[in-house]
Formats: C-alpha cells, sequence, structure tokens
C-alpha cells in the first residue's frame, strides 16, 4: 500500500515564496499548532496537487486566491506549486521508480499546468495514474475535512450509503458509468451523422473516382503521346547522327585522299622541277646543237662550193686526161717512131710503164670519183631526207613543246582547282562544323525541353495532386466544422438546459435555506417554549406535542439539510459540467477558428496554383511552339545536309576526275624519264663514239696533209687504203645511226638531240667527201706533175 512520503509547497497560501518541505511516515502522523498557523492549508495544498477543482472546498473563491497575497515586508507571488511524493516500492504508480511524484502550479493572471515525474501531463492523465491507488481528489475516503464527523451523525440512512460508497470507491464506478452511458448516447449520435456523411461523401466519391479513371485514362494517353514524341525525336537524332557519322567519314576519306593529293602534287611539282631543269638543259643542249646546226650549215655551204670548183677542177682534170691520152696517142705513134731508136728502148719502157700505172691509178680514180659520185648523190638524198626528218623533229619539238606548256597550263590549272578544291573543302569542314554545332545546340535544345517539359509536368501532377488534397482537407475541414457547429448547438442547448436547471436549482436552494431559516426560527422559539414550558409543572402534554412538533420539525430539517446538499452536489456537478462544457466550446471555438484559417490558407494556396498552372500551361504551348520550330529547323537542316552531300559527292567527282588525270600524266612523265634515260645513255655512246670518230678523222686528216705536202705515191696510197678503212668505218657507224635513228622515231622529248648528231655526222661525211675529193685532186696534181716532168725530159 502506497503512503505520502513528503509534501512540497512553494507559494501556495500563508507559506510565502520560500519551498516547505514536510516529510510524512507511514504510520500516523499528527500536525499541531494554534489558529491561524496554516495546519488546513496543509490539506488544502493536497487537495490542490490530487487535481481538487472546486475552490470552495479548498476555501477559495478563485485559484488565484491560492497563491501567496502577500505580508508585511513580503512580496505577493506570482505563482504557486505543490509536490507530492508518494511512495512506489510496489510499483503501483507507472514510471518504474521508487518515488512517484506529481506537481500541479498555478500562475497569477492565469495559465497552470500538471507534470509527472518531472514531466508535463495532463490532469487526466494523472487522475488516471492516482486511479490505480484507489485515489480520488473529489472523493471523501481520503480526506475528511471540518465538520464532516458532525454532519455524519446527523446523516440519513441513504446518505450514509451513499458515503460509504464514496469511501468504498463505489461511487467512482457509477459515475464513470453514467459517463460512459453518455459518451455511448453521444457516439451513437455521432454514428448516424457519420453515417448520412458517409453515404454522401460515397456519392461524391464514386463521382470522383470516375473523374479519376477520366484523369488516368487522360495521363495515360498523355504519356503515350510524350513517349511517341520523345520516341520520333530520338530518331530524328539517331538519323542525324548517323548522317552525321557517314558525313564524317566521307569528310575523313575526302581528306585522306586531299593529303594523298597533295603528297603526289608535292612528289609531282619536285618532278616538275627536276623535268622543267632537265627541259632547261634540253633546250640549252638545243640551243647549242642549233649554234652547231648553224655552223655546219655554212660548212656544208663552204664544202658545197669547194664541191663545185672542185668538179670544175674534175672538167679540167677529165680535159687534161683527154689531152694527155691524145698525147699518149702521139707519144705512141711517135713511139712507133722512134721503135729504130736504141737509146730511148728503156726510157720509153720505163714510160710506158709509168703510163700504164697511171692510166690504172687514173682508171681507179676514176672509178673511185664515180662511186663518190654515187656516195655522193646519195648523201645528198640523204641530207634532204635528213634534212625532212629535222623538220619533222623541228615540228615534234614545238609539238611537245605546245604539249609541255599545255601540260603546264593544265598543271597549273589543276593547282588553282586543287587550291579552290581546298577553300572549298575548308568551307565544307566549317559548315560541317556549324551543322554539327547547331545538330548539337539542337540536341541540347530538345534535351532541355524535354526536361522543361518533364519538370513542367512533375508541376502539373503535383498541383493536382494538391489540389485534389487541398480540396479532400477543405471538404474534410468543412464537414468537421458542420460537425463542429452541430456539437456546438448540442453544447448551446446544453449549456442553456444546465444554466436553467441551475437557476431553478439556485431559487430551491434559496427557497430551502428560508425554510430552513423558518425551521430554525421555528424550532428556536418551540426550544424557548419549551424552556418556559419546563417551569411549569402542568404543562407535561403540552411539552410532548412540542417535542413530537419538534421531533417532526427535525424530521423536515434533516429532510431539507439533505435536499439541500444533494442540490449542492447536483449544483457543483453542473458547475463542473458547465466549464467542461465551457472548455469544449472555447476548444471548438478555437478549432473553428483555426479550420477557417485553414481554408482562407487553402483558398490562397488555391489561388497560387491556378495562377502556377495558367503559367505552366502558357510555358507548355512555348515549348510547344519552341519544338515545332526545332523539328523546323531540323528538317532545314536535313535539306542543307543533303545539299552539301550533293556538293561534296560532285566535288569528289571532280577529285577522283583530277587524280585519274593526274595520275595519267604521273604516268606520261615516267614514261618519258625512262625513255629520257634510255635516250641520255644512248646519246653518251654516240657521243663518246662520235668524239672518237672526231679523233680518227682528225688523226687520219693529219696523215693525209702530211702525205700530201711529202707528194709521195706510196704514202698516198696507204693514206688511201686507210681512208678508205675509214670511210668503210663511217659507213658501218652510218648504219648503227640509222638504226638508232629508226629507234629513236619512237621517242618524242629526244628527237632534237638526234637530228643534231645526225648533221654533225653527214658533216663529217660531207667534210670526209671532200677530204676525198681534195686528195683525188691532190693526186691529180701530182700526175699532172709527173706527167709534165716526163714530158719535159722527153722534150
Amino acid at each position: 500500500m502506497t503512503y505520502i512520503k513528503k509534501i512540497s509547497m512553494s507559494g501556495f497560501k500563508s507559506f510565502g515564496d520560500r519551498t516547505v518541505t514536510i516529510r510524512l511516515s507511514s504510520g500516523f502522523t499528527c500536525i499541531v499548532g494554534p489558529n491561524g498557523a496554516g495546519k488546513s492549508n496543509i490539506i488544502d495544498a493536497l487537495c490542490f496537487s490530487l487535481g481538487r477543482l472546486s475552490k470552495k472546498t479548498m476555501r477559495a473563491k478563485s485559484l488565484e486566491d491560492l497563491i501567496f497575497a502577500g505580508s508585511r515586508g513580503k512580496n505577493p507571488s506570482q505563482r504557486a506549486s505543490v509536490t507530492l511524493f508518494f511512495d512506489n516500492t510496489e510499483n503501483i504508480f507507472p514510471g518504474g521508480t521508487d518515488d512517484f511524484e506529481i506537481t500541479r502550479t498555478i500562475k497569477r493572471g492565469g495559465g497552470g499546468g500538471y507534470k509527472m515525474n518531472g514531466k508535463k501531463a495532463t490532469r487526466q492523465q494523472i487522475l488516471n495514474a492516482l486511479a490505480v491507488a484507489n485515489i480520488d481528489p473529489d472523493g471523501s475516503n481520503q480526506f475528511v475535512l471540518q465538520g464532516k464527523i458532525v454532519e455524519l451523525t446527523h446523516m440519513s440512512t441513504e446518505n450514509r450509503r451513499k458515503f460509504i460508497e464514496e469511501l468504498i470507491g463505489l461511487q467512482k464506478y457509477d459515475e464513470m458509468k453514467d459517463f460512459t452511458l453518455k459518451e455511448l448516447e453521444k457516439a451513437e449520435r455521432d454514428l448516424g451523422q457519420f453515417e448520412a456523411i458517409f453515404k454522401e461523401v460515397a456519392a461524391q466519391l464514386r463521382k470522383v473516382e470516375k473523374e479519376k479513371n477520366d484523369a488516368l485514362a487522360w495521363k495515360e494517353l498523355d504519356e503515350k503521346i510524350n513517349y511517341y514524341n520523345a520516341q520520333l525525336i530520338a530518331l530524328k537524332i539517331s538519323k542525324l547522327q548517323r548522317e552525321e557519322t557517314a558525313l564524317e567519314k566521307n569528310v575523313e576519306e575526302a581528306q585522306k585522299i586531299i593529303e594523298e593529293l597533295n603528297e603526289k602534287i608535292t612528289r609531282r611539282e619536285d618532278l616538275l622541277k627536276q623535268e622543267s631543269l632537265v627541259m632547261e638543259n634540253i633546250q640549252n643542249s638545243i640551243n647549242e646543237k642549233e649554234k652547231e646546226k648553224e655552223q655546219i650549215v655554212e660548212n656544208i655551204t663552204q664544202f658545197k662550193t669547194q664541191l663545185s670548183s672542185n668538179q670544175a677542177k674534175f672538167n679540167l682534170g677529165k680535159k687534161s686526161i683527154e689531152k694527155l691520152t691524145s698525147e699518149s696517142n702521139k707519144l705512141e705513134s711517135l713511139q712507133m717512131e722512134l721503135e729504130e731508136g736504141q737509146n730511148f728502148d728503156s726510157l720509153i719502157d720505163q714510160a710506158s710503164a709509168e703510163i700504164v700505172n697511171i692510166e690504172l691509178k687514173i682508171q681507179e680514180a676514176k672509178d673511185e670519183i664515180d662511186i663518190r659520185q654515187q656516195k655522193q648523190v646519195e648523201i645528198e638524198g640523204k641530207i634532204k631526207a635528213k634534212a625532212g626528218e629535222k623538220s619533222n623533229f623541228k615540228n615534234e619539238i614545238s609539238i611537245l613543246k605546245q604539249s609541255i606548256s599545255s601540260n603546264n597550263a593544265r598543271i597549273k590549272v589543276l593547282t588553282q582547282n586543287i587550291k579552290k578544291n581546298e577553300e572549298k573543302k575548308k568551307n565544307l569542314e566549317t559548315e560541317l562544323q556549324k551543322l554539327k554545332g547547331e545538330a548539337t545546340s539542337i540536341q541540347e535544345a530538345i534535351l532541355e525541353t524535354k526536361g522543361l517539359e518533364d519538370e513542367i509536368r512533375k508541376k502539373i501532377d503535383n498541383l493536382n495532386s494538391k489540389i485534389q488534397e487541398e480540396n479532400q482537407k477543405q471538404k474534410d475541414l468543412e464537414n468537421k466544422i458542420s460537425t463542429i457547429q452541430r456539437e456546438r448547438n448540442g453544447l448551446n442547448t446544453k449549456l442553456s438546459d444546465i444554466q436553467s436547471s441551475l437557476s431553478s436549482l439556485n431559487t430551491e436552494i434559496k427557497m430551502n435555506k428560508e425554510s430552513i431559516e423558518n425551521f430554525d426560527q421555528k424550532k428556536q422559539s418551540l426550544e424557548s417554549k419549551i424552556k418556559e414550558l419546563s417551569k411549569g409543572k402542568d404543562t407535561e402534554e403540552v411539552i410532548k406535542g412540542l417535542l413530537e412538533e419538534k421531533h417532526q420539525l427535525n424530521k423536515k430539517l434533516n429532510e431539507l439539510r439533505n435536499k439541500s446538499k444533494e442540490e449542492d452536489t447536483t449544483y457543483k456537478r453542473n458547475e463542473y459540467n458547465l466549464e467542461l462544457l465551457n472548455l469544449k466550446k472555447k476548444s471548438f471555438d478555437s478549432e473553428i477558428n483555426d479550420n477557417t484559417n485553414k481554408i482562407t490558407n487553402i483558398n490562397t494556396e488555391l489561388k497560387i496554383f491556378k495562377k502556377e498552372l495558367t503559367n505552366i500551361e502558357r510555358e507548355k504551348k512555348n515549348l510547344d511552339i519552341k519544338t515545332s520550330d526545332l523539328n523546323q529547323n531540323i528538317i532545314n537542316l536535313n535539306k542543307e545536309i543533303e545539299t552539301k552531300i550533293i556538293k561534296k559527292e560532285n566535288i569528289q567527282g571532280r577529285l577522283d576526275d583530277l587524280s585519274k588525270e593526274k595520275d595519267i600524266s604521273l604516268k606520261r612523265i615516267e614514261k618519258s624519264e625512262k625513255d629520257y634515260d634510255k635516250n641520255t645513255k644512248d646519246i653518251t655512246g654516240i657521243l663518246s663514239i662520235l668524239n672518237m670518230l672526231t679523233q680518227n678523222i682528225n688523226i687520219s686528216v693529219e696523215t693525209i696533209k702530211g702525205n700530201i705536202q711529202q707528194s709521195n705515191t706510196d704514202a698516198i696510197e696507204t693514206a688511201a687504203e686507210d681512208f678508205r678503212k675509214f670511210v668503210l668505218d663511217i659507213i658501218d657507224m652510218m648504219k648503227i645511226l640509222e638504226t638508232i635513228e629508226f629507234e629513236t622515231e619512237k621517242m618524242d622529248s629526244m628527237t632534237s638531240n638526234l637530228n643534231s648528231m645526225l648533221q654533225t655526222i653527214s658533216l663529217f661525211t660531207n667534210n670526209a667527201d671532200s677530204t676525198i675529193y681534195q686528195l683525188i685532186n691532190k693526186v691529180q696534181e701530182s700526175s699532172d706533175v709527173a706527167v709534165q716532168d716526163s714530158t719535159s725530159e722527153f722534150d
């Protein structure tokens, strides 16, 4: 069994600002002291801390009267608090500690509160905790107040029974029963109201469910539209990306081809430079050969003049030979005539032998002259043919020069085209980069629009859900307000009923008090009469009658007192219920105010949400316009890309044609290089042979000149034989040169050199012919000199 271990008071009634602590034992504790010491205040503090609401039982008009009012030298307290410490070793109270404490505090100006084990709690929580130990702050089983014992002696049996029930704690259960029955009735009423509300809400729910299904279907269709739009945009983007990659590949291939062409062009330019140098060298050699040709032409003219002079000399020689023949005939006749003489026989024999030899030599010279004439004719024909070939070679050289100039012009055109193509390539690359940048910007814009669209859709969904939630909250709050208003109306009716019952009870109490006062007056008058009559002895019967009347009056008095007590209890209960109803009314009013504030806030939020919805719808329309513009831009870009691809293909075709032409020109250049190398080798061989021939000719000419100066016939014969051999060698060289000339007809670039070489060879042959003619003339002159010498000796 629990008990109060100690009580602590601060600012309570007469105890002042200081904290007063009174320790109590588990047994009997007696507090004694003079009047006004504060003994009864301790009982009031116990009742206060346990949660008693009746101020009269605590001897106060209001709760603020329980706060220390001040005295001389002491200021009044602003608050009062009382703490009770219960023994909890048997774990009767919750908390699991050895001590269970409850604290009640009130403040001046209103307000206060309860604490349980140092934590804030409500009065009902404390009452529930105390009910476990059968402690009731309003019950009489814990506190026997002043005048209670006197009251017990005068109680009726029914009141005693009620008092005993209070002591035992049965009245608490009756009150709980009444309270639960009232709550049950209230719950039944509320249940009927809630059923009506439920029916109405169910009808609205069906309507809202249909709207919800429509909204879900619309949302699903919208999501499908967005999904297919996103797929369409993704397909377009993937197509653009594929086209972009294909363009990049084509650009890379074109770049590679252009690089290869640039490399080939650089190589061909180097080769062209080398060829131009070679052509310059060839041109220089051609110029030199032209000079040599002019020199040779001059020599030919000189040789022709010499040939004509030699022809005249030849005719003179013929005439002289004819003279000699006539003279020889004369000499023969003379010889016949002089056969008779013997001194001149040996001379004649010698002369005849010499004449025979001379005739043979003359015949040989004639034969050689005929042969040389034939050869001269052949050489002249060859010279004419070579002159024609020379003109042909000149024409071919001019054609080659024209082809070289045309090739140079084509090379210039090709280089210009290459530069233009490079510029076009750069422009295409810049345009491609622009297109790539535009494609990336379009992709970014599409992604941004998608993100904005998703955000807007999320915002719309959130706003719709919020609007639905707020509408539902508004409906719930309106329902709550209607229920609270209904409860408030019920409470107002209850209040009016209670107030009317209170007023009737007050009138009854006043009437009872007046009747009690009347009865007291009657009682006092009767007692005075009894005292007066008791002085007399004859009035016993009168006294008995008066005593009976007194007894009856006492009964009536007791009944009236009981009635007044019952009325007091009912009055207190009604007061208590009135306070509870006022509290409920205040709470309902505060709830109504809160709900109205919430409704206003919800309405403002709804207005804000609607504005946001309109703004979002505008943004959505703008985004739709932007997406349509972007799609149009994509279409335009696709068209531009197609036109660029067509341009690129045309440029690529032109580049391919140029590369083919370049390859053909390179092959021709390579072929000409090979021919040039071959011709240079052949020409170097021919030049070496010609150098050898010139050396041999110079040696033979020097020997012939020496032999001519000596006028030795034997030397002339040997020189003639050597010269014949030399001429035969020259003829063989001519054949070789003719074969080389036949081979060189296939060559285009080296004909001028060969022509010059043939001209030198023809000059050499002409020189050889002139030397032969000179030798023949010298022989003729020597023979003439010998004949003249012989004739002079003969004379």
